[in-house]
């Protein structure tokens, strides 16, 4: 609290705090205009007062403020190469592709890169209904990771082979020592969904893909 003696009339500005003000804004809000020409009229004689030097700078000030909330580095390096500036964005040398996932990020041939997040995307979005699925590059579509041996694109005998060389791999990883919760700390991959690719081989060779060569290269899969 800050108590005063003094009548409205013996008042000055200077004894006003904030919360007076805000009162006197919001019980008098027909009159708020009031501080906006006392703003405007307060600016034009600060400006007025300013050497040409500090003018320069408050307007660069200005300018940078404006360029850093509007815009990304990539719109800054258009503009610059619109501007007929090239040579200072290659000067700094930050290049497109340092702000997207790398190539070898590229889980799969058919996935693309996205625009808006830098990463590569299935043309097909994985499904957001609380199970696992598991990317097929050969049917390009997304299958549920317990059901990959189910699907119709199998033999009966590609089924119990594909069941027996899962369940193998689950149980090498299962002792591994790079298993961290089900996430192999070697590669980085979910140890679920890279035992379930038919495709997919441990990087340190504890197990081998189920495909060989010749499928490997048919599908474009490393």
């Amino acid at each position: 609290m800050n108590l005063s003696d003094k009548t409205p009339e013996e008042l000055t500005w200077s004894d006003l705090g904030n919360h007076a003000y805000y009162h006197w804004q919001h019980m008098r809000s027909h009159l708020t205009d009031n501080f906006n020409i006392l703003c405007k009229e307060a600016t034009e004689k600060v400006f007025n007062a300013l050497s040409q030097e500090q003018k320069d700078k408050l307007l660069k000030e200005k300018i940078n403020y404006d360029l850093r909330e509007k815009n990304h580095y990539g719109k800054m390096s258009q503009l610059l190469i619109d501007m007929g500036h090239k040579e200072i964005v290659e000067k700094i040398g930050s290049k497109p592709k340092d702000f997207t996932a790398p190539i070898s990020s590229k889980l799969y041939p058919s996935w693309k890169l996205d625009l808006e997040t830098g990463e590569y995307e299935p043309p097909i979005p994985n499904p957001r209904d609380g199970k696992k699925y598991n990317w097929n590059e050969v049917t390009q579509q997304w299958v549920e990771t317990e059901k990959w041996g189910e699907q119709t694109t199998l033999s009966h005998d590609e089924k119990l082979s594909y069941n027996q060389k899962r369940k193998e791999r689950l149980e090498i990883c299962s002792i591994c020592e790079y298993n961290k919760k089900n996430w192999c700390s070697e590669c980085g991959c979910n140890i679920s969904l890279k035992t379930a690719a038919p495709w997919m081989s441990c990087p340190i060779n504890k197990w081998e893909s189920m495909w060989s060569e010749d499928e490997k290269r048919k599908y474009h899969v490393n």
